[in-house]
């Protein structure tokens, strides 16, 4: 396996909900090695901050 230039985190309650074992955890596994591969994949949810920019 060769080191990926990006690291991906996961938030704890995330990381406690997500399948444990099967098909469903590869599937996320798979989309996260997706995202450290490709940093810049737009994200679904997008909101302001307080300069009334949008962050993604």
């Amino acid at each position: 396996m060769s080191m990926r230039p990006y690291a991906v985190f996961i938030n704890e309650h995330a990381l406690a909900t997500a399948p444990r074992s099967g098909a469903q955890r590869e599937l996320v596994m798979k989309f996260i090695r997706s995202l450290a591969d490709h940093p810049d994949t737009p994200g679904d949810f997008t909101e302001k901050d307080q300069a009334g920019r949008m962050v993604r």
